[in-house]
């Protein structure tokens, strides 16, 4: 097959966006990182659907053994996500075969610091991670003008002090 010139993409075609999406965990397998004195790390691939029910592509995740909290406060969601009792122990690599196949919803932010733009979780958004029976009530509250407008936007007429009528605004307050 010939390229022609002509009609290369002149964009990388990164049109994934920070949201919230429905997420299939296609694997869940366990990797060992480039430290080598670190434990492995449960690697996880989704399929991202959008709320109308479109692939958005694929994003990839890790849970990790660590005692930061924001690491642990992650797993535990994820966990929560996945329908995983968070009561007594088990070892990360037990749980990924508990995951496999399982759809949650995941709260996404672009992460522009390496070479090309990367979806991951947003730990620091909302709770990162939601049981997918909640993904209409968490899509909501992420798009709040989009649903039929149960948050009103505010406009330059919009009056949010009940000044009285004849009532000089900028003399008498």
């Amino acid at each position: 097959m010939a390229i022609q010139f002509d009609k290369l993409p002149t964009e990388s075609g990164f049109s994934v966006k920070a949201d919230v999406y429905k997420a299939h965990i296609d694997e869940a397998v366990m990797r060992k990182g480039k430290d080598p004195t670190k434990p492995a790390y449960l690697s996880l691939k989704y399929t991202l659907t959008t709320h109308e029910g479109k692939k958005a592509g694929i994003m990839f995740d890790g849970q990790y053994e660590s005692e930061s909290q924001v690491v642990q406060y992650k797993l535990g969601r994820f966990l929560t996500a996945c329908g995983i009792p968070l009561v007594g122990t088990m070892e990360l690599k037990d749980i990924a075969a508990l995951v496999l196949n399982k759809e949650i919803v995941v709260d996404t932010v672009v992460d522009e610091s390496g070479k090309q733009p990367r979806l991951q979780v947003d730990p620091f958004g909302r709770e990162a991670y939601y049981p997918v029976g909640q993904f209409d009530e968490i899509w909501k509250l992420a798009h709040p003008d989009e649903n039929g407008g149960s948050v009103p936007a505010a406009t330059e007429s919009t009056n949010f002090m009940n000044i009285p009528e004849g009532v000089n605004e900028e003399a008498d307050y």
